[in-house]
């Protein structure tokens, strides 16, 4: 049986997917939520509605999913592409009051945040679970660092008051390891932090590729709560 935050979930992917038309670049998220906005623009692609799409991943487990789905994909480097889309279209495992976001839960992180970057318009698509009051209310902030480096910024983020832990793998004895061949710091900031200042000090710490921190970008956030849908395009007041 498919729960309601299932529904929920399918319902903001696939309004999302119909911003999407022919011709357009398009980022491709990672995340249970971001499949089934793959699967809706490839049933779009394959009825005819849509056509001419370079579309790009920001995963290996997304691009999979794509290819299964019967998509063409490309990357950022591509010609044709240039480094620059016109939208990506992602979920979040958090969304706080301004639109900050903590994503990185899947362990995609920095790929996704290339991705984002790169595109005039991201669209943050969610069910009202992701909504909360301040980040880090549920979810702790994923940091991607190069393995060597792992216990150098261990200490420096325990010196600057950061509790942490190495992610596991599930079925594997050690760390997971990301598609860039990194490790992953799951780390909680001390109370009251500042999201901007935040990944600026995190992403400056010699050996961090990537923090899961994202201030800024988000230009659409569809929303979906028991069935009923918001397509917000700015912050308002968190439920």
């Amino acid at each position: 049986m498919t729960t309601s935050t299932e529904t929920d979930k399918q319902m903001a992917a696939f309004a999302a997917a119909e911003l999407v038309a022919s011709g357009m670049k398009v980022g491709l998220g990672t995340g249970s939520t971001a499949a089934y906005a793959i699967r809706r623009i490839a049933a779009r692609v394959e009825n005819g509605s849509l056509s001419d799409l370079a579309l790009v991943p920001t995963s290996i487990q997304t691009e999979e999913l794509a290819r299964e789905c019967g998509l063409t994909l490309r990357s950022l480097n591509d010609i044709g592409v240039g480094g620059r889309l016109d939208l990506v279209i992602d979920g979040a495992d958090e969304v706080g009051p301004q639109w900050n976001l903590i994503k990185g839960g899947g362990g995609a992180l920095l790929d996704e945040k290339v991705v984002a970057t790169a595109a005039a318009r991201m669209v943050v698509i969610a069910d009202v679970s992701k909504l909360v009051r301040a980040l880090c209310d549920r979810c702790p902030v994923p940091i991607e660092v190069i393995p060597s480096a792992r216990l150098a910024v261990s200490r420096a983020l325990s010196d600057l008051g950061f509790a942490l832990e190495l992610r596991a793998a599930e079925r594997k004895a050690g760390p997971i390891i990301t598609d860039h061949g990194n490790v992953l710091l799951d780390v909680r900031p001390p109370a009251g932090f500042d999201p901007v200042a935040t990944e600026r000090t995190l992403c400056c710490i010699p050996g961090v590729v990537e923090c899961g921190i994202f201030n800024g970008g988000v230009s659409d956030l569809i929303i979906a709560d028991a069935g009923s849908l918001e397509h917000l395009t700015e912050p308002q007041e968190q439920r």
